[in-house]
């Protein structure tokens, strides 16, 4: 029972790993394309995802220098996303 637990226990882990890296590699690479509405919506899901899986300080200071990056990414492709006239 506890060999069945110890492997569900590491297979959320590995699944919200592979979901983090996905949503942060997308929107670098959105970015990195020009396709900021994309980075836009990545980064707002990363952000979400890193909100709702931060349980205890410890877990907000080991995420805090990954969301200030997609605060960096989301900010960047909002702008890039405004029109130079209403900047």
């Amino acid at each position: 029972m506890e060999e069945a637990k110890e492997k569900c226990w590491r297979m959320e882990v590995e699944e919200k790993l592979k979901r983090l890296q996905s949503l942060l590699f997308g929107a670098e690479r959105a970015l990195e394309n020009n396709d900021f509405s994309s980075a836009y919506i990545l980064a707002l899901r990363l952000l979400g995802f890193l909100d709702v899986n931060s349980h205890s300080n410890v877990d907000e200071a080991f995420v805090q220098p990954i969301r200030r990056d997609a605060l960096a990414k989301l900010h960047f492709a909002r702008q890039s996303l405004t029109p130079q006239s209403d900047r």
